[in-house]
């Protein structure tokens, strides 16, 4: 069996984390999957309603009335979606939603009142479709609303969602001291559920800074307390992520054992979406053991139920891996028609997160076909993108990526350039192990120019 760690070296040096962002969709999904249905005859209704409130907000005698009518429609609109975010939620956007959300967020611009679950909802959204800052507007004026009305579970699930900004924006420090807030407050108001949802969260950036053992310390928490009350939904996603921890940490047996058990509870409450998600990581797993024909079987069984859902984004997540396989096997043309796939759905969808990770992957395919020319092209796209939308991992590791394209095009000083802006991100967001990796890739670059010296320089 090819050790672990060249496989990931003969690809690309950061493309490890690569096809974890890639696959997040599944690892990170063992969350609920949400849909959001409209009548088309509220849509209409509803969008008429916030139009006239829009008009009227900046006045002082808004009809109370109206008011009431609106919210009523927004509600319903809004009620499959959950007030509370996880790391990572997949939502598909329904017709109409753009509109709607340009006319509530013209209220609140004018002062107009949004109930503040509705704001929550309509930021988790926006959150889902990469838009960081505005999902972030929403979340303090709901936040501004829990404190006025003594809220405390409404200030908790607005708390916790911009604590998800501050991971995603590069603040991991700033996200768990969030994170400790809304758990004391969950705490205080006794739930359970909650408690284990800022433990969840904490353990994720944990994982994520590479301190394993705390994450897993976290975890258990999580999964004592799903399984005193019962909660075999958390109890499986827990699961999943401590596998997800020990895939990093390059146990893959372990890895293997807890995505199993993740699928048996599944599969036993009838769980669609989680068992797509078990069953992909498992083929994640013989992706890296380079049992690429287990993986393939794992990833097609996933990809179906995923279709059978309507989970678009697992669905472009496992399309995306399967690509991987055929980059491993040799055939980058095949390879390139699954990320393509994958990328068309991100786009779709709206998720731009997955867009900038398709586009890596498709960079990293023409890189082995020795496209260098292109496979920059792609990194740069993606760079552009995490950058627009705040995910400053992302764009750390691609600027890895363009380093290391640089690297092959034998221009040490450009690589050493790009390497040392990763750097930077990961020390200020707090990454050690990142950290020590560029450093020593640093390194080996700084030597080469040393050595390409003539002697005396």
């Amino acid at each position: 069996m090819e050790n672990i760690i060249d496989f990931f070296k003969s690809l690309s040096v950061l493309w490890w984390t690569l096809i974890i962002t890639g696959f997040i969709a599944l690892a990170a999904g063992t969350f609920a999957i949400i849909k959001l249905i409209l009548n088309s005859l509220n849509q209409n209704k509803l969008l008429k309603l916030l139009d006239k409130l829009a008009k009227e907000s900046n006045k002082n005698d808004v009809n109370s009335q109206l008011v009431k009518q609106t919210m009523n429609l927004l509600g319903k609109a809004l009620e499959k979606i959950p007030s509370q975010m996880t790391h990572e939620t997949a939502i598909q956007e329904p017709e109409n939603y753009k509109q709607i959300e340009e006319k509530a967020y013209e209220i609140v611009q004018k002062g107009g009142y949004i109930n503040g679950g509705d704001l929550l909802k309509i930021g988790n959204v926006e959150y889902w479709k990469s838009n960081f800052m505005k999902s972030q507007h929403y979340y303090e004026v709901a936040l501004d609303q829990a404190k006025d009305k003594k809220d405390r579970e409404l200030e908790a699930a607005s708390l916790g969602n911009i604590g998800l900004i501050y991971r995603i924006k590069g603040s991991p420090s700033r996200a768990l001291e969030i994170f400790q807030s809304t758990l004391k407050i969950h705490q205080e108001i006794g739930s359970k559920q909650g408690e284990a949802l800022d433990l969840g969260n904490s353990a994720v950036i944990y994982m994520e800074m590479g301190y394993f053992d705390k994450s897993l310390a976290f975890q258990e928490k999580v999964l004592a307390i799903a399984e005193n009350i019962n909660d075999r939904k958390t109890e499986a996603s827990t699961l999943n992520n401590i596998g997800l921890v020990y895939l990093n940490k390059n146990n893959l047996d372990e890895a293997l054992l807890y995505y199993n058990q993740a699928l048996e509870i599944d599969k036993k409450i009838g769980y669609k979406e989680g068992e797509a998600t078990d069953l992909g990581n498992i083929g994640l797993i013989f992706l890296i053991k380079c049992e690429l024909e287990k993986a393939h079987e794992y990833f097609e069984k996933s990809l179906a139920i995923s279709k059978e859902t309507g989970n678009r984004q697992s669905e472009a997540g496992i399309l995306g891996n399967i690509g991987l396989i055929y980059k491993k096997k040799g055939d980058p043309d095949k390879a390139l028609k699954y990320q393509e796939q994958a990328l068309e759905i991100d786009k779709k969808i709206g998720y731009k997160k997955g867009v900038a990770s398709d586009l890596g992957n498709m960079a990293n395919i023409y890189i082995l076909e020795g496209k260098l020319g292109k496979a920059l092209k792609y990194q740069a796209l993606a760079l552009t993108i995490n950058r627009e939308i705040g995910y400053r991992v992302g764009e750390a590791n691609t600027l890895g990526n363009v380093a290391l394209i640089f690297k092959y095009k034998n221009l040490p000083d450009k690589a050493l350039e790009y390497y040392i802006q990763a750097l930077r991100i990961f020390e200020e967001i707090g990454m050690p192990r990142e950290v020590e990796k560029t450093k020593n890739l640093i390194a080996q670059i700084e030597q080469q120019l040393k050595q390409s010296k003539p002697d005396g320089e």
